[in-house]
């Protein structure tokens, strides 16, 4: 690289996105509309998947619905060896290095992960 250019994607626009701003000077985190750090202490998992797939947050009956249609087809238990190894991060971890780790690491779990074709 020449003196005058900089490595990285600082003030790179990548994409555009409808669901989530990133500001990483000022370390924010926004999913439509809600800043990251206020779905963490105020609202569920749940809530939180609803907004991301529907655009915002439910009702109390969307709520439930949705709910009752994500525990008929999902299991969200994490492997025993995923869950020590996301316990075993320095305390200083921030939530998005734990949650990239996590992913990454999940995905030696997927018995699928080597398939790409549509119903995987």
């Amino acid at each position: 690289m020449g003196s005058g250019s900089r490595g990285g994607l600082e003030d790179i626009v990548v994409s555009t996105s409808d669901i989530c701003f990133i500001d990483g000077r000022e370390g924010r985190l926004v999913y439509r509309g809600y800043d990251v750090n206020d779905l963490v202490e105020h609202s569920s998992f749940e809530e939180v998947i609803f907004l991301l797939w529907h655009g915002g947050l439910p009702s109390k009956k969307e709520l439930v619905a949705h709910t009752k249609a994500l525990s008929a087809t999902a299991n969200r238990h994490l492997p025993p060896g995923l869950v020590s190894l996301l316990k075993a991060l320095p305390k200083k971890t921030t939530p998005m290095e734990v949650l990239r780790t996590g992913v990454s690491a999940l995905s030696a779990y997927d018995p699928d992960a080597a398939d790409n074709s549509k119903d995987a």
